[in-house]
């Protein structure tokens, strides 16, 4: 009974990263185009299907220099992977300041975003399929091998980080406990 704040914790934790993962890091994906477009002055489409979570096009209406295009096409994919490098700084922050149930929060946020990121190696169309087309490449197996790489990295990283604030969080309990029960001896 005593650990039921942090799995409710963890419960809450699971469900945002689900929810981030098929819905507001889409939704940001896209937004990162959007933002990219709209520096080199394009207009756009922006369509939008609900398959598993939430899926967006973008069809650009202009015309773009190749590099441009690989600027767009990346921006999406790079957004999302600097955002979730930045919410996993922050978790590491708030473990360092001792807010122990923030930063599990915030663990699940940024692998969500990073997670999202990764997923896109796998599509047999999208994104990085185009972008390596642009570079002369037809088939995407390498770009599979390069996500299975990246996903086993990301796994092994957010095991070992999800471990450290777990362990910390404990540490901190077992610290508070021994220290009430001295206290308690005391009086």
């Amino acid at each position: 009974m005593k650990n039921s704040k942090l799995n409710v914790h963890c419960l809450i934790a699971v469900v945002n990263f689900i929810l981030l993962l098929l819905f507001i890091a889409p939704a940001l994906h896209e937004f990162w185009h959007i933002v990219i477009l709209f520096v080199y002055r394009c207009s756009y489409i922006l369509q939008w299907k609900f398959l598993v979570g939430l899926s967006g096009k973008i069809e650009y209406l202009c015309s773009l220099s190749l590099q441009q295009e690989r600027i767009v096409l990346l921006s999406g994919f790079i957004g999302n992977l600097l955002l979730g490098f930045f919410v996993l700084f922050l978790c590491f922050h708030f473990l360092s300041i001792k807010r122990y149930l923030i930063s599990l929060f915030s663990l699940f946020t940024a692998f969500s975003f990073i997670f999202s990121s990764i997923a896109y190696f796998f599509n047999e169309e999208g994104d990085l399929v185009e972008l390596f087309r642009t570079f002369g490449f037809r088939d995407a197996f390498l770009l599979q091998i390069i996500g299975v790489v990246a996903l086993v990295l990301a796994f092994l990283v957010f095991k070992a980080s999800f471990q450290m604030v777990v362990e910390n969080y404990f540490v901190s309990k077992l610290k508070t406990n021994f220290d009430e029960n001295r206290n308690n001896r005391k009086n």
